[in-house]
């Protein structure tokens, strides 16, 4: 009891002394704590209907954005682009969806645009004729079978001949030009 009583009598006189203390006191400005304004939910966006056919290659979100989108004529499938080191990577990266990547540059390496490209099939009926405004040129053929593909720089004209399985599996084609 009288170890009850002393230690009673401790709290007592703590107590008294801590009510009895002065403030403590102001901090300057640069050390007194910042408030964080409360955080707000995220806003969401609008959902976005797709524009272009075969939506599905579009990169996810969160991940490199890709600007060239699938276009469609004759029954080819065809994206044209790769220019900048997200949209080149993002192609790469969608060219196993593909039957063909074809990647324009010159001997010393640099990338051109602007490439006049024809696709025929071997009975010349299954045409695809366009301006590629990017090195890189994925393509979807519309049936198996032996196609020729043109590319021209300026007068400069090449070219080649591939042959495209019944499978999906994606060759490589790439066109070299001198440097002018």
């Amino acid at each position: 009891m009288k170890a009850t009583t002393i230690l009673l009598a401790m709290l007592s006189i703590s107590f008294s002394a801590l009510a009895q203390s002065p403030t403590p006191p102001e901090l300057p400005a640069e050390m007194q704590p910042q408030l964080q304004p409360p955080l707000q939910p995220p806003v969401q966006a609008e959902p976005q209907t797709p524009t272009q056919p075969e939506s599905q290659f579009r990169e996810p979100a969160g991940s490199l954005a890709i600007h060239a989108q699938p276009q469609s004529q004759n029954g080819f499938t065809y994206v044209c682009g790769g220019v900048g080191l997200d949209e080149s990577t993002s192609m790469k990266r969608m060219a196993k969806k593909y039957d063909l990547m074809s990647t324009f540059s010159t001997r010393n390496g640099s990338y051109l645009a602007d490439i006049n490209v024809n696709i025929s099939s071997g009975d010349g009926k299954a045409t695809l004729q366009t301006t590629c405004d990017g090195p890189i040129l994925l393509v979807k053929f519309p049936h198996a079978g032996t196609y020729r593909i043109r590319a021209a720089v300026g007068d400069d004209t090449q070219t080649k001949t591939a042959q495209i399985p019944g499978l999906r599996s994606m060759q490589s084609m790439v066109f070299v030009w001198r440097a002018s």
